[in-house]
């Protein structure tokens, strides 16, 4: 008897690839329209027409008014979506002899 079922990688209905939850969705419009009608940019002082909190994790990062404790903090959360986590890497010998770490100051 022959193999039944989709072929692998084949997808037959569901959601587009990238399609935000509902709730997801519907809370992200709510807080846009809070900000359209409440919120002003600290920097040019214009009214908010879009809202991404990533964007403004990064004007509170930048926003010289606020405590610095903050700005690094902004500055962490916004790194944590924008850039890649490191691995952590275990480094090992075959034969199980110690290492010698050598370290170099290439300046004074």
């Amino acid at each position: 008897m022959g193999a039944r079922g989709p072929k692998p990688g084949q997808r037959f209905g569901g959601r587009q690839k990238g399609t935000p939850n509902k709730d997801k969705k519907a809370l992200l419009e709510l807080v846009e329209k809070h900000v359209r009608l409440h919120c002003v940019d600290p920097v040019s002082g214009k009214p908010i027409k879009e809202y991404h909190p990533v964007l403004a994790m990064a004007t509170i990062a930048h926003d010289p008014t606020v405590p610095v404790k903050i700005r690094a903090e902004m500055h962490a959360k916004v790194a944590e979506h924008t850039t890649p986590k490191l691995k952590s890497v275990e480094i090992k010998n075959e034969d199980d002899s110690s290492f010698v770490v050598e370290v170099v100051r290439f300046s004074e």
